[in-house]
């Protein structure tokens, strides 16, 4: 799952293969600190669906009295 949100989000290079390439990345992050900040504003930069908090809770509503109705 996090490999998906990683993908919509558009951060692929933040996706781990293994337990080893994820403690590499954490270590790179960590001591590359201007890096990590591009990334992150690379992140908030996007526009997606993936961060549309209020569609998000729209939809969730919804799909509950949906439910409900059943």
């Amino acid at each position: 799952m996090g490999a998906s949100i990683c993908a919509s989000a558009g951060v692929t290079e933040m996706i781990c293969n293994s337990a080893v390439d994820y403690q590499e990345k954490a270590l790179h992050w960590a001591t590359n600190p201007q890096e990590l900040q591009q990334l992150r504003q690379r992140i908030k930069g996007r526009d997606s669906p993936l961060f549309d908090v209020p569609q998000f809770v729209k939809n969730f509503e919804t799909a509950l009295q949906q439910i409900w109705h059943r």
